[in-house]
């Protein structure tokens, strides 16, 4: 609610929608939000991601698309079921899994969709946290490609590192991580040589610069928005 109240007091005073993100510390998306005449802070879903309607219908559609049922039999279907949503999103969805299936039948493989999204989200948080993919699933995924399943072992190791107070299980981890051998993770591990003093102060320490770092921030945004603006006239 207060970013809200204060998205819209940067509007009454003049700032336009770029700005307005960049003085309230949100992204465009988020102020565009805010500024709609219909935007209600106290809903529910405000900030959230909003619940697809087609989704309680997956299963029905992927059972009828197994079965060879047409486009116009699965709208009329789900219709009945009680989906009130559009014609578009039932197409984009039963054409996105009838593509999925006949990959996964071609290679002989059973059907089962894993968004790489829900594997990027491990990255920050653990599994037993997750609410899109399984530890079970996640288990297949690693058993069908390793090389995630030591990415994902070296991200959890490192936060492990990070949050263990000690500094010589750092250097353990960069030998391990290291010998995996992929380029992504021995860039980070190359960075992290660089600065090494500050990242074993970062694991000893409790506290940090973040609050320090983050007004600086918010004083380059105010300063690069004045660029052009700064007149006689306006300090005036």
């Amino acid at each position: 609610m207060k970013v809200a109240e204060q998205v819209w007091e940067l509007r009454k005073q003049g700032f336009n929608k770029g700005e307005i993100a960049g003085l309230a510390g949100i992204n465009r998306v988020t102020a565009a939000k805010c500024l709609k005449e219909n935007f209600d802070p106290s809903s529910p879903y405000y900030n959230t991601a909003i619940p697809s309607k087609i989704k309680p219908y997956a299963g029905d559609i992927m059972d009828m698309l197994s079965e060879g049922k047409t486009f116009r039999q699965i709208s009329a279907a789900v219709r009945e079921k009680g989906y009130d949503g559009s014609d578009s999103t039932i197409r984009m969805f039963a054409t996105r899994e009838r593509r999925i299936m006949k990959e996964t039948a071609g290679r002989g493989l059973a059907g089962e969709k894993i968004e790489r999204k829900w594997l990027v989200s491990l990255l920050y948080r653990p599994i037993d946290e997750a609410s899109s993919i399984s530890a079970a699933q996640l288990d297949r995924i690693i058993a069908e490609c390793p090389i995630i399943g030591r990415a994902y072992d070296a991200v959890s190791g490192f936060k492990q590192t990070l949050f263990g107070k000690k500094t010589s299980e750092l250097d353990k981890w960069l030998e391990e991580t290291d010998a995996l051998e992929i380029d992504e993770l021995s860039s980070f591990t190359n960075g992290i040589r660089r600065d090494i003093a500050a990242v074993k102060n970062a694991i000893l320490l409790d506290y940090n610069n973040g609050l320090a770092e983050g007004s600086v921030n918010k004083l380059k945004v105010v300063k690069r928005i004045m660029y052009g603006r700064s007149s006689f006239e306006m300090l005036k």
